[in-house]
């Protein structure tokens, strides 16, 4: 029969911590208690790289008021983000289809994958012989979905618009400037007679241009840091 996890005092508490730090123990995870995390009475994990052999470590507070079971509830939270991530990690070495497939994960909204993270905690739970109650996730609470989405919509317009407008406009303006002055490689070019194509079509496709060099940087990057 499975334990219910629904308030501090429903199971025993150690017993739960003590399984999460067996389960974060065998996957060579550090836990940390410093002071530092005691004053800001937060807890954080090190991201080191897929290839660095330093041990990823977990930062909670040497001293706090919370509870066996809030302090499982978020190791294991934390466990499920660095199975998650090792996972994407995975994926991305399955050539450029699984790359692709580990970069369209990773770009997710916090939203999702604050859901996805809670889906492991509570298989993992389950796993183990608990039962993780929704009011439970209180304790770790999620982003909001609409501040993430016009979050989101806002780096895409600020990465993927008006920064390429910007530069594509800009190399447009050089290649008149240049033009009009007579100055090599455009110095033959009739500016005044392609002005209308060069304001149009070329400013389209030298943000197109932009636009495939920034997500081809980008991809490459995320393939390296894979490897």
């Amino acid at each position: 029969m499975k334990e219910t996890i629904q308030a501090h005092d429903d199971v025993n508490g150690s017993m739960l911590k003590r399984c999460v730090m067996e389960a974060i123990e065998r996957e060579g995870i550090e836990v940390k208690e410093t002071f530092e995390a005691a004053l800001k009475q937060s807890s954080w994990r090190s991201h080191p790289n897929l290839n660095q052999k330093t041990k990823i470590v977990i930062n909670i507070p040497q001293f706090t008021d919370w509870s066996d079971t809030q302090m499982a509830l978020l190791l294991a939270y934390h466990l499920a983000e660095i199975q998650l991530e090792r996972q994407r990690d995975q994926l991305a070495k399955q050539g450029l289809k699984g790359s692709l497939k580990a970069y369209m994960q990773k770009e997710k909204p916090a939203y999702f994958h604050h859901k996805q993270t809670w889906a492991w905690v509570e298989h993992f739970f389950s796993k183990n012989g608990f039962l993780l109650k929704e009011e439970m996730k209180d304790h770790i609470k999620p982003p909001s979905s609409v501040s993430h989405m016009i979050q989101g919509m806002k780096q895409i317009a600020i990465h993927w618009v008006l920064l390429p407008i910007v530069w594509a406009y800009g190399f447009v303006a050089t290649v008149w400037i240049l033009g009009l002055n007579q100055i090599p490689p455009f110095g033959g070019v009739g500016v005044y007679e392609v002005k209308d194509e060069l304001f149009t079509h070329g400013f389209f496709m030298a943000y197109m241009f932009i636009v495939f060099m920034k997500a081809g940087v980008q991809l490459l990057k995320k393939m390296e840091s894979s490897y």
